[in-house]
C-alpha cells in the first residue's frame, strides 16, 4: 500500500517481509479491494496505508474505508493508517471518516461521551473531530512540532480543546485523563 517510507524501512529492519500493493497510474491511483485481498497471506499481521496519498492525491470513499476495516477485522490484522492529509482533499467523493472510528480504535482506547482525552503526537489535530463527535468533555493535544501545534490551534478553537507544544515526558499536560491516545 502507499505508505510513509519510514514505516516500511522499520518493518524490514526488524526482519519482517513486506508484500506491497501500489495502485497505479493506469487505474488513476484508484484502490481495489479485490487486489488487496490477493496480497494477504496466512502470515500477514499488519496493513499499513496512507490516504489521501501524497503526492498523487488519491483518496478513499467511505465505503472503501469501511471495506478495508471489515477486511482487517475478518483477517485479524492490525491497521496503521497515516491520515495526516485527511482533510486536504481535492475530490468531494473522498471521505472525511477516520479509520480510528471505523476500526474501533477509539472504542478500545476508552474515548466516549464525557471523556477527558490526552492525544499524544496530535499533529494538526487529525483526530479532534472524532473526539468531538464522541462527546469528549475535554481534549489536550500535545506534539513536539511548533508548526503542527500552530495549525491545530488555527483549526480547532473550541473551549474544550487545548494544545501543548512539547515532549509528553516533560511538558505539563495536566492529569486525570480517562483516555490517552498515542
Amino acid at each position: 500500500m502507499p505508505s510513509y517510507q519510514s514505516l516500511s524501512v522499520i518493518t524490514k529492519d526488524i526482519g519482517c517481509s513486506i508484500i506491497e500493493y501500489r495502485p497505479g497510474f493506469e487505474e488513476k491511483w484508484a484502490f481495489d479491494l479485490e487486489t488487496l485481498k490477493t496480497k494477504i497471506t496466512p502470515k500477514t499481521r499488519l496493513l499499513i496505508l496512507n490516504y489521501p496519498h501524497n503526492p498523487m492525491g488519491a483518496c478513499l470513499t467511505y465505503n472503501e474505508m469501511a471495506s478495508i476495516a471489515a477486511l482487517c477485522r475478518e483477517q485479524r490484522l492490525y491497521l496503521i493508517a497515516d491520515e495526516v492529509y485527511r482533510f486536504l482533499r481535492m475530490d468531494e467523493n473522498c471521505s472525511d471518516a477516520s479509520f480510528a472510528d471505523l476500526y474501533e480504535i477509539l472504542d478500545n482506547a476508552g474515548v466516549h461521551s464525557g471523556s477527558r482525552v490526552l492525544d499524544v503526537a496530535c499533529g494538526t489535530g487529525v483526530l479532534m473531530p472524532d473526539y468531538l463527535s464522541r462527546g469528549a468533555a475535554s481534549i489536550t493535544g500535545i506534539d513536539i512540532s511548533p508548526e503542527m501545534i500552530k495549525l491545530a490551534k488555527q483549526k480547532f478553537t473550541q473551549d474544550n480543546i487545548r494544545f501543548v507544544c512539547g515532549d509528553v515526558e516533560t511538558a505539563d499536560v495536566g492529569s486525570g485523563f480517562d483516555a490517552i491516545v498515542i
